[in-house]
């Protein structure tokens, strides 16, 4: 049953990012729809959807919240990442949430090296734009977010669902 959870929950976040990548915004359906079902799941079976204890749970959606809410205060994130986040949090446990993050991080990281090499070399800004992806998550134009963090969460939760789906933890 986890697995198959496991395997929803990788897809849907899948879904996330790449909805995000092409329209650089999260649909609040995606995301307030997940932490809905999460609560949900939450009160009727006292552990999350993947079998985190409620003080895990809890503990993950203060770590994410606490990640997520001074940078869109800062105007560095949308209300789409941190509803994000918190909803990856309420579905999982603490320790997901935390490889998610980092996970997220880097390759918010490496997109951000790219974007910022890209601004100075006209042909890896021409190659990037030549792919389908690099036109979607390019920044418009006086951008304060050129960085998708959105779309790189996504898939650092995807990736650490399909770890712990592979070790069996």
């Amino acid at each position: 049953m986890k697995l198959a959870i496991m395997k929803f929950l990788r897809d849907e976040e899948g879904a996330s990012a790449i909805e995000y990548a092409l329209a650089r915004r999260i649909p609040n359906w995606l995301s307030l729809g997940a932490a809905t079902v999460a609560v949900a799941v939450l009160a009727v079976q006292g552990e999350s959807a993947m079998g985190g204890a409620p003080g895990s749970v809890l503990a993950a959606a203060g770590l994410a919240t606490a990640l997520t809410l001074p940078a869109y205060i800062g105007g560095l994130l949308g209300a789409g990442d941190v509803k994000l986040a918190v909803a990856m949090a309420l579905l999982t446990d603490f320790g997901t949430v935390v490889f998610s993050f980092i996970g997220g991080s880097l390759l918010a990281g490496f997109w951000a090296v790219l974007w910022l090499a890209a601004r100075g070399s006209s042909w890896l800004a021409v190659w990037l734009h030549s792919m389908a992806w690099g036109r979607h998550l390019s920044a418009q134009a006086g951008s304060t977010r050129p960085v998708p963090f959105g779309a790189a969460l996504a898939v650092g939760f995807a990736a650490s669902l399909s770890f712990r789906a592979s070790s069996g933890v």
